[in-house]
C-alpha cells in the first residue's frame, strides 16, 4: 500500500510542478488543506477516490494519471498549455463591478486545466490538439466564451449576460430581469485575441473592455508552426466611443464591417494591464 501512496504522491508533485503551482494553490483549487496535500505528496496519507478526482481536476488531467507510474508521463500531450504565472498579475490595476485580479487569475487557470484535459483526451484518441484543428476565430471565441462563463463563478457581483448576443458580455448581477439585457452601458465586454492590438467589436461603444491576449498554434497557416497555448496579457479599461474606429473592407470582401480599438483605446488598456507574461 505504501508504494502505491508514494507513486500517487510523486505523480501529484510532478503535475503540480509542471503547472508551477504551490502546494497552497493546489490545495485551494482542489478544496483541500495544504498540510493534507503535503502529506499525500510524501506518501504519508491515504487518499480517497474522491480526493484523487478533486486533485486531478485541479491539475487538468485524468485521474488515471495519478495512479500510474512515472513511465506514463510520456502520454502527455506534446506542447501542453503553459501555466499562468502568479507573478504576472498587476495588483495596482483598476477593475470595475467588484472584479479582482484573483478572479481573473482563477478563470485563466481553469482554462489552462480545461485545455490540458481536452487535449489529453484528443491525444489519446490520435487526434490533434483543439487549437490545431479549429479555425482561429472559433478557437478565439472558445477562449472568450470560457472567460465569460467562469469569471462569474469567482466574482459574485457579475453575471454572464443571458440575452442571446446581448451587450456587454458580463453585467452586474441582479440589475436586470433574469440577468439578461439586449444592450446596456453597464458591465464588461470580453474579447480574446492572438493579437496585441487592433482588437475588434461590432460597434463603437462606451463600455469597459477586457481583452485576453494569447499565443497558440493556428490552423490557418499554410505551414503550421505548433506552439503551446499561452496567455500573453490581459488588458482592461473604460473606453469611450471616440476610442473606436470603423474598419474598412475591400470592394470584393463580404466581411462584416466592424469597429476596431484605436491607438488611444489600446493605450488606456495597456496602461491598466491586468496580467503580463515575462515576454510582454
Amino acid at each position: 500500500m505504501s508504494d502505491i501512496l508514494k507513486k500517487i504522491g510523486s505523480n501529484i508533485r510532478f503535475y503540480r510542478n509542471r503547472l508551477h503551482l504551490s502546494q497552497e494553490r493546489l490545495a485551494e483549487l482542489s478544496s483541500l488543506h495544504r498540510t493534507y496535500i503535503g502529506a499525500v505528496e510524501r506518501g504519508e496519507k491515504n487518499i480517497s477516490a474522491i480526493n484523487i478526482a478533486r486533485i486531478s481536476a485541479a491539475l487538468g488531467i485524468g485521474p488515471e494519471l495519478l495512479v500510474k507510474g512515472a513511465e506514463y508521463h510520456s502520454e502527455e500531450v506534446p506542447l501542453s498549455p503553459l501555466p499562468v504565472k502568479s507573478s504576472g498579475f498587476n495588483k495596482d490595476c483598476t477593475l470595475p463591478y467588484g472584479l479582482e485580479t484573483a478572479h481573473v487569475r482563477s478563470a485563466m487557470e481553469e482554462f489552462i486545466r480545461f485545455l490540458s484535459f481536452i487535449n489529453h483526451q484528443l491525444y489519446r484518441n490520435d487526434l490533434s490538439r483543439l487549437e490545431d484543428f479549429l479555425m482561429p476565430a472559433n478557437f478565439s471565441s472558445i477562449v472568450g466564451e470560457f472567460m465569460c462563463a467562469i469569471i462569474p463563478n469567482h466574482c459574485e457581483a457579475l453575471s454572464k449576460n443571458r440575452y442571446h448576443n446581448g451587450h456587454p458580455d458580463l453585467i452586474p448581477r441582479g440589475n436586470f430581469p433574469d440577468d439578461a439585457v439586449q444592450h446596456t452601458a453597464e458591465g464588461i465586454e470580453v474579447k480574446s485575441s492572438r493579437y496585441s492590438s487592433g482588437w475588434q467589436g461590432h460597434n463603437p461603444e462606451s463600455v469597459w473592455l477586457m481583452v485576453f491576449h494569447f499565443k497558440s498554434s493556428s490552423s490557418s497557416r499554410k505551414e503550421p508552426v505548433s506552439v503551446p497555448f499561452q496567455f500573453r496579457g490581459v488588458y482592461a479599461a473604460k473606453l469611450e466611443e471616440s476610442d473606436w474606429g470603423f474598419s474598412g473592407r475591400s470592394a470584393n470582401s463580404r466581411r462584416t464591417i466592424t469597429a476596431s480599438v484605436k491607438k488611444s483605446g489600446a493605450e488606456k488598456m495597456k496602461a491598466n494591464w491586468v496580467y503580463k507574461d515575462s515576454g510582454e
